[in-house]
């Protein structure tokens, strides 16, 4: 039986539809019109081509009001089905129950509910269904934690929208598109900015009717302390894809929403977290492939369940930027097993937001959340409102001006919060290192600066020792001061740090405290500091004597990058180089008697180097 055309013949039928629900088409002006028609509704809309569209009971059909907007029943499904509502230029070759023309070109499927949940992300949030209602939800009390709540707040907006505005300007992250290649490039590039722990790529190969292409998932991790082998997942997808784009692997598609929005959020998250230790292993994940279906995910599931990965909680942000009602709402879809998971997170939400989440439990598909339920895994997905994503999802109007930063930044601060407390913030007393931050030159001393993180004040008396190191793993390393007193409540602290008897160079500072009771903890430095002692280059021998055999005069202090000039007394340039590590060598062997002038120039350094250097054959 065809179920398009005239819905009425079809409900008005001697054998009436049980549970029938009627597809409504409504002709709205633009995004704006559309925003008032869905504003403060309980039904579910969805934006094609200046249509809004939305399912409704047919018993409920008579008083439905769209506002004075013309409207009209155009197609009738059944309980279990539900409808897929595409623009023309969107190809679809999936199941369908049937399907059928709608105003400016769209066109519509009737699926069954179990088809529509295993539709490719790029289909999914075009589909329309009957809601069942928002639940009331009571949620759980919860302690209190005032590491947790420094955690939220450091938060950032501007580095959340500068993200997802460098994303959306590679100009489509599309897999078959140069662009996705690009953006992964930059998203390892970021985790290893904010990360000293490994960052790396997980290949797969993406395989769908345009062909073959190898595409990466960006991984990293900060591993826990207590429990390593216990793992909370956190991801996003950084592909994008507008309707059309299978056809048409040029077409603009900047998903700042999607998924922009949840990459961006990730990466602060990440970025908070590296600044404290947890009982288990937090691991970041951008994935790829997600519009195409699924394919990142789905690797990388499949390849943890056959590893053995015991992952606790996995959490799927998708979409989390968009937000155009008064009212802040999001949502955080579960299945049974994971439905705890959802109410924690609207407890976060709660706690330190204005935003109202709903714990879904009906088991919302459509993201990379699934891949990890079909392993077994307990996954949500944190998004936005049910009844409130964006309408310029999966076109080339997905931009960061459509975004709400501060709906943005609330819905980073529930993801923030969700980690600290699944990952188990580590009871050790903890800090981090502040200073050398890569920028600072010493001489005679330094100051040593440190943030105690241990907020909580737990009572313990610890102790504070710093150590430089050449590099920056914490090992073997060279004391500096031992048996600082930990500061109370968290305050920073500091150290002059006499560097006058070590040798020009690059150094960098760790700490280690401890309290008698639980594992030292140790937080390395950011970066390293430079030490510099006049006169910072040196040229020996000199004089250089030729017949002593030195042919060669060796410059001494120097910094990579540094370049080097030799001139002659009258100026003509007799030697160049650019240093890459502390020395440079000029051979002299075929270079006349007399006095040369050398130059150093930096590029960490403001003033240049001059000095003399004599050659005496």
């Amino acid at each position: 039986m065809k179920r398009f055309a005239i819905w009425a013949v079809l409900i008005s039928a001697t054998a009436p539809l049980a549970s029938a629900r009627v597809l409504v088409e409504i002709a709205v002006a633009d995004v704006a019109d559309f925003e008032a028609l869905r504003g403060g509704r309980e039904e579910r809309f969805v934006f094609v081509g200046r249509h809004a569209y939305t399912a409704v009971d047919d018993g409920a059909l008579a008083g439905f009001d769209a506002g004075g907007r013309a409207w009209s029943g155009v197609a009738v499904a059944v309980e279990e089905e539900v409808f897929l509502v595409l623009p023309a230029a969107a190809a679809y070759d999936g199941p369908r129950l049937a399907t059928g023309e709608l105003a400016g070109g769209n066109r519509f499927f009737v699926l069954t509910a179990a088809d529509a949940a295993a539709l490719a992300p790029l289909y999914a949030f075009n589909v329309v269904y009957l809601p069942r209602g928002r639940p009331g939800v009571a949620l759980p009390a919860a302690p209190f934690n005032p590491l947790e709540a420094g955690a939220a707040e450091r938060v950032r907006r501007d580095k959340l929208m500068a993200t997802a505005e460098r994303l959306q300007d590679f100009y489509s992250r599309y897999v078959y598109f140069h662009g996705n290649d690009a953006a992964t490039a930059f998203l390892e590039d970021e985790y290893r900015k904010v990360l000293r722990a490994a960052v790396d790529r997980q290949y797969f190969e993406v395989v769908t009717r345009r062909g073959s292409k190898n595409a990466a998932n960006v991984v990293a991790r900060i591993d826990g302390v207590k429990y390593p082998d216990q793992q909370i997942v956190v991801g996003a997808h950084f592909d994008s894809a507008v309707f059309g784009s299978v056809g048409n692997p040029r077409a603009a598609a900047p998903g700042a929403d999607d998924d922009a929005s949840g990459t961006a959020a990730v990466l602060e998250c990440a970025r908070i977290l590296s600044g404290y230790a947890f009982d288990r292993t937090l691991i970041f994940i951008g994935f790829n492939a997600e519009e195409l279906g699924l394919f990142g995910s789905i690797h990388y599931a499949t390849t943890a369940r056959a590893r053995g990965d015991d992952i606790k909680a996995m959490i799927n942000l998708d979409m989390v930027a968009y937000e155009a009602d008064a009212v802040l709402d999001a949502t955080a879809g579960a299945n049974g097993p994971s439905y705890e998971i959802a109410e924690l997170m609207a407890t976060k939400a709660a706690r330190y937001t204005s935003v109202k989440m709903v714990p879904n439990g009906s088991g919302a598909g459509g993201s990379d959340h699934v891949s990890f339920w079909g392993q077994g895994y307990k996954a949500v997905i944190q998004s936005e409102g049910w009844n409130d994503s964006s309408p310029y999802i999966h076109t080339d109007g997905d931009t960061v001006d459509t975004l709400n930063p501060s709906f943005f930044a609330d819905m980073a601060r529930i993801l923030v919060a969700t980690a600290f407390d699944l990952a188990g913030p580590n009871t050790s007393p903890l800090m981090g290192i502040v200073d050398p931050d890569g920028g600072d030159y010493a001489d005679a001393g330094y100051v040593i600066r440190w943030w105690d993180v241990d907020v909580d004040d737990l009572g313990r008396d610890a102790a504070i020792s710093l150590y430089w190191a050449k590099d920056n793993g914490g090992e073997s390393g060279t004391l500096i001061a031992s048996g600082i007193p930990q500061n109370d409540r968290g305050n920073r602290g500091s150290y002059e740090w006499n560097t006058s008897s070590l040798p020009a160079g690059r150094y960098y500072v760790y700490g280690v405290i401890e309290d008698g009771v639980n594992e030292p903890y140790t937080a390395p430095s950011a970066g390293p500091v430079r030490i510099i002692h006049a006169p910072r280059v040196v040229a020996y021998p000199n004089p250089a004597r030729w017949r002593a055999g030195q042919t060669e005069v060796t410059f001494d202090g120097l910094f990579p990058g540094d370049g080097l000039v030799v001139f002659d007394v009258s100026g003509t340039k007799v030697f160049e180089a650019a240093a890459e590590g502390r020395q440079l060598r000029w051979d002299v062997a075929d270079v006349a008697s007399g006095v040369y002038l050398f130059r150093v120039e930096s590029a960490v350094m403001a003033d240049a180097v001059t000095g003399k250097v004599a050659v005496l054959r």
